[in-house]
């Protein structure tokens, strides 16, 4: 089978461990309950910016303090979820309990490292959720491949 890339902004204090997913142990997300290990990636570096960018509510992140990580897996390690299986409001802010619980299920149930998911910023672009306590996370490789880079034009304001 082939493998699959994803991408993840991870602040610089946690590089040395960009797998361990203890994020979700200290606070809820879309895909998971408080409590949960998760890591969260995406399909390009540009969504992973928009999802950081998103979740920073329009502040500019600090110079310097993401790292771009690179994960490759085995696509067969991976399950794909349709928009058509979401509840209604998936994609609502706040989020619902929903996607928590298809979320919860998938880690609880152990079958596959990874889930391929809609994003709720852009759902014609896929967020890929990780299982760190999935018996085949030691075969996903983790590379950190530089800094992330974000425009100052981003967050420029507007002049009339």
């Amino acid at each position: 089978m082939a493998n699959i890339n994803t991408y993840r902004l991870v602040k610089k204090k946690y590089t040395k461990k960009p797998l361990d997913g203890s994020g979700g142990l200290h606070v809820e997300g879309r895909w998971h309950s408080k409590g949960k290990p998760i890591i969260y990636s995406s399909e390009s570096i540009a969504l992973a910016k928009m999802e950081i960018l998103t979740r920073l509510g329009g502040e500019r992140p600090p110079i310097n303090n993401y790292s771009v990580f690179k994960f490759v897996f085995d696509e067969a390690d991976m399950c794909r979820l349709k928009q058509s299986e979401l509840p209604d409001q998936w994609d609502a802010w706040p989020h619902g309990e929903g996607t928590q619980i298809i979320g919860d299920d998938w880690i609880d149930q152990g079958k596959y490292l990874a889930l391929s998911v809609p994003s709720a910023t852009e759902p014609r672009e896929r967020n890929i959720l990780i299982n760190p306590l999935h018996s085949k996370i030691r075969t996903v490789k983790a590379t950190d491949i530089g800094l992330a880079m974000f425009d100052s034009r981003l967050f420029s304001k507007e002049k009339d």
